[in-house]
């Protein structure tokens, strides 16, 4: 079953995957600027990745305040931990 859970996400990519860890680490929320200066990359590349996480249900949009993982966001960043 939680092979099934990760394989639902194969689109997914690893710069994806930094962004949702990086907003798990600052807490479970943040805005675009922290996550561009974390990571060293511009807004655009945020944007992408975000539009895709939110697609999946990983991640939430708060306008005007930010992004917020989801529980489903905690849950497949945990699955791909212990897988690795």
């Amino acid at each position: 079953m939680e092979a099934e859970f990760i394989k639902s996400f194969k689109h997914v990519t690893l710069f994806d995957m930094l962004v949702l860890k990086t907003i798990a680490e600052q807490g479970g929320i943040a805005r675009n600027a922290d996550l561009a200066g974390a990571l060293g990359v511009d807004h655009t590349a945020i944007i992408a990745a975000i539009r895709k996480l939110s697609m999946h249900g990983l991640v939430e949009v708060m306008p005007r305040r930010g992004y917020r993982i989801t529980p489903k966001g905690e849950a497949f960043l945990r699955e791909v931990a212990e897988r690795l």
